[in-house]
């Protein structure tokens, strides 16, 4: 079974507690996420762990859910029903100059004939690589824009 398993890191000039925030407000993501992802929230629990939602993009979409918080630090989800089936983690950490050091982690399970087949032909490392680049540059532009 093919896997993607990749950590992306980014910097940001807004502190952990802002970004954390940010990335807690399923209802933004519509605002900051890059336009070609789809978002549909089933279910927001304040305190993180519960809440659900569906991403898409092109053909796919996949279930969310949020399964472990530790405020302002780590967001830990599964993701599961679609393409893929395995956990990402959002990690926070200040740096010295008052930003945050945003790492996104994933390690996921291919599923289906046709993404594994998908996999063999694009480097599926890279591509999560620029994906994750441009999730964090819409990030740092919203949370400028709100600030």
């Amino acid at each position: 079974m093919s896997k993607i398993q990749a950590t992306e890191h980014a910097l940001l000039t807004h502190s952990p507690q802002r970004v954390f925030d940010a990335l807690m407000d399923l209802s933004a993501y519509s605002q900051w996420f890059p336009g070609e992802v789809r978002f549909s929230i089933q279910k927001q629990v304040k305190e993180g762990p519960g809440s659900q939602f569906r991403m898409g993009q092109g053909p796919i979409d996949w279930q969310v859910d949020v399964q472990e918080v530790e405020a302002p630090s780590r967001i830990h989800m599964r993701y599961y029903d679609g393409p893929w089936d395995g956990t990402a983690t959002w990690e926070l950490a200040a740096t010295p100059e008052g930003g945050t050091r945003l790492t996104y982690s994933v390690d996921l399970k291919l599923k289906g004939m046709m993404i594994m087949m998908l996999s063999k032909m694009v480097d599926t490392q890279k591509f999560h690589a620029e994906q994750m680049h441009k999730v964090a540059n819409h990030l740092q532009q919203w949370l400028d824009k709100t600030a």
